[in-house]
């Protein structure tokens, strides 16, 4: 995931013990660097997380092709481009799936907390189990030794 996002996006990875990799910025556009996230993904990578940031879209050619060459998922974070497109295409719905963020200081809102999150995969019936970051606030999140 890009070094500039916001704590949810790291929440549920660290709580399910995963190892977040951060890929460094393109100072031009602010958003995720495609060729630094070459450069980072190996063999136990999982997941790519580009995040839209300030309406602009991530580079996401070269990302859904290293993703797909790979076999990474992609999860867009599309909280701050809702409405953006991206060669013509939606931002949201290019990746495996699209997080759209309605919390109060975001561009669409739902009066407090929410959000959607959109797929065309197999795993919709899950969404569920996504809610509230992931979260499952009836354990505990073990301490992570920095």
């Amino acid at each position: 995931m890009p070094s500039i996002t916001f704590i949810a996006t790291i929440a549920y990875p660290l709580a399910v013990g995963a190892q977040v990799v951060f890929a460094d910025v393109d100072p031009r556009t602010i958003n995720m660097d495609p060729a630094d996230v070459a450069r980072k993904v190996t063999d136990r990578t999982k997941m790519i997380i580009p995040v839209h940031i300030g309406g602009y879209p991530v580079d996401l050619d070269p990302i859904m092709e290293l993703a797909e060459r790979r076999g990474i998922t992609v999860l867009e974070d599309a909280a701050h481009a809702f409405g953006a497109r991206y060669k013509g295409r939606m931002v949201g719905t290019i990746g495996h799936f699209g997080a759209f963020s309605f919390h109060e200081v975001k561009n669409t809102t739902s009066l407090g907390e929410g959000g959607v999150l959109v797929t065309d995969t197999e795993y919709g019936n899950q969404f569920k189990q996504a809610r509230f970051l992931g979260l499952d606030l009836s354990r505990q999140i073990p301490k992570l030794a920095l």
